[in-house]
């Protein structure tokens, strides 16, 4: 019987055949200015006429028209035309893109795509509002059983277990339910924030962060100018020892539990919520040392001693490490 003859197989690259022009179609379909003038004609058209303040209602009317939205955002027919068409030639300002998101009811996802088609550069953060806090956000914080709090932009609890009062009873207390000001301004978080000046330089790096991201915030200035008043330690921080530290997501602390006189090392998992930016979810989750009973289960495997679980952590380069900090006092 003769062999079969196995057919070789070609090295060359099948290139599927593209319809004559239609390369040239993708690419235009694939640029920003006509990205823009889809989405700017999309986010007009869904607005319900009888629901734009400050518009004649007539019944059987579709759809706001391009005069109506110019005259809406205060300026001229020929210059928000020149938007929704996706006229990248025109320098548009951010008070100007910030008027038509208002008028368009755009999200705070649709807000910045706005501001990259049409500008290329994010927009600037948006006034904080009062944040809605669903009942399953509150139902997720209550069945963690170690400390889990939802904070604003400012360090301020809105949302907490119970397990946050058990352990830290003075940042409800004395701190008004503050982590910044629990950690600068309370005599109790010295005593349970075992490595206190360690974790108030990073606190205070996440302050000057976030004053640089919301400059404007006032609640976030009469936060930092209260600290600053009442802690001659943060002052001098503030002062003298500049340093940027974004987030404590996967940063490691020792505390001492009320009642308790062993070290518990934690690590600190926070998260954003993608439906609000400005907030920010954080748990203390058990991982070395003095583990509570009631977190046994549901914690991971202990480390072992807090001290070197934590000192584990701390090797050069892995987080910026405080400098030692001379407070002077004036003389009397």
């Amino acid at each position: 019987m003769a062999p079969a003859v196995i057919p070789s197989r070609s090295t060359s690259r099948v290139r599927p055949q593209l319809v004559k022009g239609a390369s040239t179609r993708v690419r235009a379909a694939l640029s920003r200015s006509t990205e823009l003038n889809r989405l700017m004609v999309s986010w007009r058209e869904r607005l319900n006429p009888d629901e734009v303040a400050g518009l004649v209602h007539s019944s059987g009317r579709r759809n706001v028209s391009q005069f109506e939205m110019a005259a809406l955002c205060e300026v001229s027919e020929a210059w928000y035309g020149a938007l929704e068409r996706g006229d990248l030639d025109r320098r548009y300002s951010a008070d100007f893109l910030d008027r038509v998101a208002a008028n368009l009811k755009l999200s705070t996802g649709e807000r910045r795509v706005l501001f990259l088609l049409a500008t290329g550069r994010e927009p600037s953060a948006r006034p904080p509002s009062a944040p809605k806090i669903s009942s399953a956000v509150v139902a997720r914080l209550n069945r963690e059983p170690w400390p889990a709090y939802l904070v604003d932009t400012t360090w301020q609890i809105l949302a907490r277990n119970d397990a946050t009062q058990r352990w830290l009873p003075g940042l409800i207390g004395e701190a008004g339910g503050n982590l910044m000001r629990w950690v600068f301004c309370s005599p109790s978080a010295k005593k349970q924030m075992v490595d206190w000046e360690y974790d108030a330089h990073l606190a205070m790096a996440q302050l000057r962060a976030r004053f640089a991201v919301a400059p404007e915030h006032d609640r976030l200035q009469q936060l930092i100018h209260e600290i600053l008043a009442t802690s001659e330690f943060a002052a001098s921080l503030w002062k003298d020892d500049p340093c940027i530290w974004l987030h404590d997501d996967g940063n490691r602390q020792r505390l001492l539990l009320p009642g308790s006189t062993k070290a518990l090392g934690v690590e600190i998992l926070s998260s954003t919520p993608l439906r609000n930016p400005d907030l920010r979810a954080y748990s203390l989750v058990p991982v070395a040392g003095a583990i509570p009973a009631d977190c046994t289960d549901a914690a991971p495997a202990n480390e072992g001693d807090a001290d070197l679980a934590w000192r584990a952590t701390c090797h050069p380069g892995a987080r910026p490490r405080p400098r030692k900090i001379t407070i002077r006092r004036a003389a009397a």
